[in-house]
């Protein structure tokens, strides 16, 4: 049977709990209902931990995966992240992997842009960060394409998995493959700017594909953003 292809195929990480569950009803449930009607060379899958329950939710079973251990942060987001791409390498053909969290928001059509303009090899791509004078792609989004996800299927066990960040820990796992840096917009500093219409309009001119929006102080304004934002592009009846 011939595999489904896709151009990209977007993992988000995804747990339960008040933030994240209003991050997932206001923004990915409508931005995934979105992109299933225009946007058919990208699939979206939310990934849960194995305790995780999805009731009241409202995705669709063929946008869920479940990993087969407990959440954690280590190593319970590197080890379902794994487990997600085993189960894209035996279903699914397609040109770039985008690991992201619920905390990021995606202008989709830029985001394709983004696609077409990296190879379908040797790519590890996405917001550069430093850990321990390591470069890493951030995992609020890194692109990967499928013979990376492989090297990294095979290192799967990899012992880093246990003691950093999942993030950190790929990229220690893919050091010899050279980053790629993209940007991100940054609304992570709780400043609540009122004219959400223009601030998204600002971004799209600015050609940015991906917004970061984890407030420390005031989770509240990230619900804000993502129900502005997505009523302006991602609206549906």
């Amino acid at each position: 049977m011939d595999k489904t292809s896709y151009d990209v195929i977007m993992t988000v990480i995804a747990s339960r709990g008040e933030i994240y569950d209003q991050l997932i009803i206001e923004y990915w449930v409508p931005m995934i209902r979105f992109v299933n009607s225009h946007y058919p060379s990208i699939h979206i899958i939310m990934m849960f931990g194995k305790d995780d329950t999805t009731s009241g939710l409202t995705l669709k079973d063929k946008n869920i995966f479940y990993g087969t251990k407990p959440d954690s942060l280590v190593p319970g987001i590197y080890d379902k992240t794994l487990e997600c791409f085993k189960h894209i390498e035996s279903s699914f053909q397609y040109k770039h992997i985008l690991r992201t969290n619920v905390s990021s928001f995606f202008i989709i059509d830029h985001l394709l842009k983004y696609s077409k303009s990296l190879s379908n090899s040797n790519i590890y791509a996405g917001f550069i960060g430093i850990h321990l004078n390591m470069s890493f792609c951030s995992g609020s989004g890194f692109w990967l394409s499928p013979d990376i996800v492989k090297q990294l299927i095979y290192n799967q066990h990899h012992e880093d998995r246990n003691t950093f960040p999942d993030d950190v820990a790929i990229s220690r796992i893919l050091k010899h493959v050279p980053r790629t840096e993209l940007p991100r917009f940054d609304l992570v500093y709780d400043i609540d700017i009122r004219d959400k219409y223009k601030l998204l309009k600002d971004i799209i001119d600015k050609g940015m594909y991906h917004i970061r929006i984890k407030n420390s102080k005031n989770r509240q304004l990230d619900i804000d953003y993502v129900k502005s934002f997505t009523k302006i592009l991602y609206h549906t009846n």
